[in-house]
């Protein structure tokens, strides 16, 4: 099931052809051309008669030095008349350099170079992170925003000016709230900074529109403007947290009205998030160690028992299905075959087994399959004690992990069935108006199944193939 909008998908974030006001920008290709250039920036620099086809004069010849790879960038400030401005330079995907200008501010080079100093990743990182960043940015709310594997979002820390703010911390948000595309472009940037979204782009002008991937001042998305004036956001600003080359989680920086964080402290903060991802980094190899020397625990028992009943899976389901309940926190495990059926614990009826059977046999190109409402994702599934599943084949034989129904709240910002409203402008959706909190009772769904189910599965079906 995709938890995301293809309205939102096929939006070319990147190809805005405008840029926020608080900067401006010109681009250079390979031959120190001008190819494109912002509509502000004779205004914003003071320097006139700046226009595509020309070549890149002095003093920006100097900031077309950037790595050759797409994403490489430099900062640097100088000035020009009496104004000092911040340059970042980036090369975009069509090798072009983009050299873009906001206002500068003087600070001291020992606060750039002070040592990160965090706290373990068990001991509450997230929280004194969210104060920290708040603390270099100002602004009013910070959110340590956590991607689920299922797509969707949720606050697990969160600091804030005043106690008597809204809070988000603990609220889960639907996978369409930040789709696939901004995602990408995150991950790819150390930061997103809107200081306005209410503010009018400016058009970049040339003959062709400019790739912003790497943009710091890119447009905001209509769409996106209308969810952040939804939550009473005026401005606001991103940092990615990766690891693993994956975006495992942000933080999300809210303030009601405009406010303008230089670059140096832009750079400060992304290398305090940097620092944590290191740390979250090591954290996560460390239990994924663990978890693998488990899992060798785990492929030598079920061996030991295939061993005892010489590889019949059918003989050694008694033992065999009573370990994979303990393993897999299930109540019930069971083998279907050509030769017979072996259960332990809470199994399906048997009309529901038929339902299943049928629905394995029109899905042989997956390995694992791995669902959490059977009633919602299995066509025709009739009423059952089990809930979800955890599925393979092994050879001719379907081997199901069964969970019974584990029915829990879970608290939504806004209501999570109204990711959009549809209206009569020109954009055509909207951002749903409310995220106020909202309660779902989840009917009908066993506990999630992980990564780590799904890996210790994919495993023990090697080892039952072999037998």
């Amino acid at each position: 099931m995709d938890r995301f909008i293809p309205q939102c998908e096929n939006e070319q974030l990147h190809r805005s052809g405008a840029i926020l006001p608080h900067g401006t920008l010109l681009v250079a290709d390979e031959n120190a051309i001008v190819v494109n250039v912002a509509g502000n920036f004779s205004q914003f620099t003071g320097i006139e008669n700046v226009e595509p086809g020309q070549a890149v004069s002095d003093p920006f010849r100097d900031f077309l030095s950037v790595g050759e790879q797409a994403g490489s960038r430099k900062t640097w400030q100088i000035e020009i008349g009496q104004a000092l401005f911040d340059i970042v330079s980036s090369r975009n995907g069509e090798g072009h350099v983009v050299i873009e200008l906001t206002n500068g501010v003087v600070m001291p080079e020992s606060w750039m170079h002070q040592p990160v100093s965090l706290p373990r990743v068990e001991a509450g990182q997230p929280d004194y992170l969210c104060k920290e960043i708040r603390s270099i940015t100002g602004f009013e709310r910070v959110l340590y925003y956590r991607f689920r594997e299922d797509g969707d979002g949720e606050v697990t820390a969160e600091s804030r000016l005043d106690p008597r703010m809204g809070s988000y911390l603990d609220l889960r948000f639907p996978a369409s709230d930040i789709p696939r595309i901004a995602r990408n472009l995150l991950l790819r940037n150390p930061w997103r900074c809107i200081p306005d979204a209410q503010a009018e782009p400016v058009a970049i002008l040339g003959d062709s529109v400019p790739d912003l991937t790497y943009s710091d001042l890119r447009s905001v998305s209509p769409i996106h403007r209308i969810y952040l004036a939804n939550m009473g956001v005026r401005a606001a600003l991103s940092f990615p947290i990766v690891t693993g080359n994956s975006l495992t989680a942000m933080i999300s920086c809210h303030h009601s009205c405009p406010v303008t964080v230089p670059v140096v402290r832009l750079q400060r903060a992304a290398e305090i998030v940097r620092t944590h991802a290191r740390s979250l980094t090591s954290s996560q190899a460390t239990r994924r160690l663990k978890f693998l020397d488990g899992l060798g625990r785990h492929m030598r028992e079920a061996g030991s028992i295939l061993d005892r009943h010489a590889g019949d899976l059918l003989a050694a389901w008694k033992e065999l299905g009573k370990m994979l309940c303990a393993e897999f926190k299930a109540e019930g495990a069971m083998i279907c075959t050509p030769q017979g059926i072996a259960f332990h614990g809470e199994v399906f009826e048997q009309d529901a087994l038929d339902v299943m059977e049928d629905w394995m046999a029109s899905n042989q190109h997956d390995f694992i399959r791995e669902i959490e409402n059977l009633s919602k994702q299995v066509p025709g599934f009739p009423l059952s004690g089990i809930a979800g599943v955890l599925a393979t084949r092994v050879g001719s034989a379907h081997i199901y992990i069964c969970r019974t129904e584990h029915i829990h709240e879970v608290a939504w910002g806004g209501n999570p069935d109204k990711p959009v409203e549809y209206h009569d402008g020109k954009i055509g959706i909207s951002p749903r108006r409310s995220f106020e909190k909202w309660i779902e009772k989840r009917l009908g769904y066993c506990r999630p199944w992980t990564n780590e189910s799904r890996l210790l599965l994919l495993k023990l079906r090697e080892l039952f193939l072999h037998a």
